[in-house]
């Protein structure tokens, strides 16, 4: 991989200043984003962006032809993993990026999520075509593809199939929380993440075990500061996500502090997903 190592780079980040020009946090649409990889990186290279990590959520695609066709922006290998707090049955998310796309624990833990989240997927398709006078293949149609032949069904991926049939005002909204919400029609489905995601300790020791940075992602976005609080006493984290859009002025001090406290890495980025970004962010900011 040219340039720096990911572990050398992210361990020369300390503040919002040293992350100008990069982006640690973004997706494509192998997972929930709305552009190719290699799209995704062509408007990188538009921007200037030196260094990107392109971090699908559970997804661990090599982006051969996104790293091939840069030429001025530096790809770097990541994932954003889905975990759950089981004490407090809160989503967690983890940022991680090994020094290469090898590791046989990562591609393990990303094919059993994968696989159940498709199979989820499925279901809430069929939910939300039975209520919105569709056919579940015509929302299949479309899914993400995180692997050639295997389709997944993201969330936005159901809205976007209803918002481009009518069927919805928005991909978020109102229309999203009568299907997804905590009194959705797919609120079954949506509460079997907190069963079917593994566990976030359990994950960091083999992480941990394989030498992979992993950082939490976004804490407030799940309430996790109590949990971020644990690990990082704990010592199972490499770092803190401080920039991201969900974090205001306040918590961007009090995690920067925490991880300076405890001489962990910081790092931020837009959390970018294309069209179907819920933040306002564009690439490169954060």
């Amino acid at each position: 991989m040219p340039g720096l190592a990911v572990s050398e780079f992210l361990s020369g980040i300390h503040s919002k200043e040293d992350l100008s020009g990069n982006d640690l946090h973004t997706h494509s649409c192998r997972s929930d984003g709305s552009l190719s990889p290699e799209k995704l990186i062509a408007h990188a290279e538009r921007l200037g962006l030196k260094h990107v990590a392109i971090t699908d959520h559970d997804v661990m695609p090599e982006c051969l032809e996104a790293r091939r066709t840069a030429s001025g922006t530096v790809v770097f290998p990541g994932v954003e993993l889905s975990c759950v707090d089981k004490q407090r049955r809160r989503k967690v998310h983890l940022l991680c990026y090994p020094e290469s796309y090898s590791g046989d624990f990562l591609f393990r833990f990303c094919k059993d999520v994968t696989e159940r989240r498709a199979s989820r997927g499925v279901r809430m398709a069929a939910i939300a075509a039975e209520h919105n006078s569709l056919t579940t293949d015509i929302i299949l149609h479309y899914a993400a593809r995180p692997f050639p032949d295997e389709p997944v069904l993201y969330k936005m991926n159901i809205m976007s199939a209803l918002w481009e049939h009518g069927m919805a005002r928005a991909i978020y909204g109102a229309d999203f929380a009568k299907l997804f919400g905590k009194d959705g029609l797919c609120r079954e489905e949506v509460l079997r993440e907190f069963d079917e995601y593994p566990d976030v300790r359990e994950t960091l020791r083999s992480l941990k075990d394989e030498g992979v940075t992993a950082i939490m992602a976004h804490p407030r976005c799940y309430h996790s500061e109590d949990l971020l609080s644990e690990l990082v006493r704990e010592g199972l984290l490499s770092g803190i996500e401080v920039w991201h859009p969900s974090a205001d002025f306040a918590e961007r001090e009090w995690l920067r502090s925490l991880a300076d406290e405890h001489r962990l890495l910081t790092t931020g980025g837009s959390d970018f997903h294309g069209y179907y970004s819920h933040y306002d962010a564009r690439l490169g900011e954060n």
